[in-house]
């Protein structure tokens, strides 16, 4: 009997052994599919925490971009006013311009229309006093008399010789010639002689 005893035990440890790699592999498979739950449990957490991190630096680039855009366009509309202003303050200046040029435009037209041919001292002093011009232009009245300018200036009355007008002749024509050419010199010269 103790042999049958030996052989009951050697079973029952044979049967322990048995449940015990059974049941340390149940316990076993039950540990690693709880861990593997909890790591997919972890990675799933992980990928929304990924995607919630995505979107919100999605949101701050798109928030930024619109701060930028909103002070791009700000700073745009202060310019345009700016230019705006300068523009306005440019059309004012060429208005005022224009209007000083128009009355100094018929003060020399009211001059010029007034006396055409200031031969004399007397002539172009009227003139002035009459225009409050700060100058007159002795245009083609010296031309015939270039020594009227001397008369004009210094007051005195002054008579060339034939001597003094031949000569000043022949430098207006050569000069006149050198100007236009020989052939317009020519209908030019008509005009005066």
């Amino acid at each position: 009997m103790h042999e049958v005893w030996l052989s009951l035990d050697a079973i029952f440890a044979l049967i322990g052994l048995v449940i015990g790699i059974g049941l340390h592999k149940w316990f076993t498979e039950r540990k690693v599919g709880e861990a593997q739950s909890r790591a997919e449990a972890l990675v799933r957490e992980a990928a929304r925490d990924v995607e919630n991190l995505r979107k919100t630096a999605e949101l701050e680039v798109k928030e930024s971009a619109l701060q930028a855009r909103t002070v791009f366009e700000d700073e745009t509309r202060r310019r345009e006013r700016e230019i705006q202003q300068i523009e306005q303050r440019v059309v004012a200046k060429e208005e005022d311009l224009a209007r000083k040029l128009d009355q100094l435009e018929r003060r020399l037209t009211e001059s010029a229309t007034r006396e055409r041919d200031l031969g004399s001292r007397e002539k172009a002093l009227a003139v002035l006093e009459q225009t409050g011009a700060a100058a007159v232009m002795v245009a083609r009245g010296a031309q015939g008399n270039p020594w009227a300018l001397r008369e004009m200036i210094e007051g005195e009355s002054f008579r060339p010789t034939r001597e003094e007008v031949a000569a000043e002749l022949v430098v207006f024509i050569r000069e006149a010639v050198r100007e236009l050419g020989e052939q317009r010199a020519v209908g030019f010269l008509k005009k005066f002689y």
